[in-house]
């Protein structure tokens, strides 16, 4: 390495191997690698988080904040851009069972984002009405028929968009139930 007369041969491997090229990819590749092993941090801790609730005992849940992690893993799910605007309190603690909830929120924020144009945005609202929660997505979509809503909405395997399972809607539905 310290001989000079091996630079020329050296200066030319450089060359050949890219080595220069290398090294300036070296920071973009170590924070895209950082920023993967946080994101796959964030997703066990939510995961850990749900699976040690009992899933038949109602605790007390931030109903917000589930919301806010619903939105994140719609987001991440990478499908399409998502333009998702939320209105959301920072908390509003309600009875229930936070794993189901979320199931809720992910499977109705999809759905409305599938209804949607491109660009148009799916805004979602959390707000307490007395004694009640009052939980709003709203998509610009254009809509179900009258007797879509009555006859088949809830109904599993109905889907009102091509290409849809009809799964969404009915396993929301069967989890607010439960």
């Amino acid at each position: 390495i310290h001989d000079e007369s091996a630079l020329p041969e050296r200066e030319e491997l450089r060359r050949n191997l890219k080595i220069d090229a290398l090294m300036e990819d070296f920071g973009p590749l170590i924070e895209g690698t950082l920023e993967g092993a946080l994101r796959i941090t964030d997703i066990v801790k939510n995961l850990r988080r749900l699976s040690f609730v009992d899933p038949t005992e109602n605790t007390k849940v931030n109903i917000a904040e589930v919301a806010r992690n619903a939105v994140q893993w719609v987001k991440r799910s990478g499908k399409q851009l998502v333009n998702l605007e939320d209105n959301l309190p920072q908390e509003l603690i309600v009875e229930g069972i936070e794993g189901p909830l979320h199931q809720v929120f992910v499977n109705l924020i999809q759905n409305a984002i599938d209804a949607s144009p491109a660009n148009e945005p799916v805004t979602l609202s959390v707000s307490a009405d007395g004694e009640r929660v009052v939980i709003e997505i709203v998509d610009h979509g254009v809509g179900m028929s009258p007797a879509f809503i009555r006859d088949k909405l809830f109904k599993p395997f109905v889907s009102s968009k091509e290409g849809g399972f009809g799964i969404g809607a009915f396993e929301a539905r069967q989890l607010a139930h439960a």
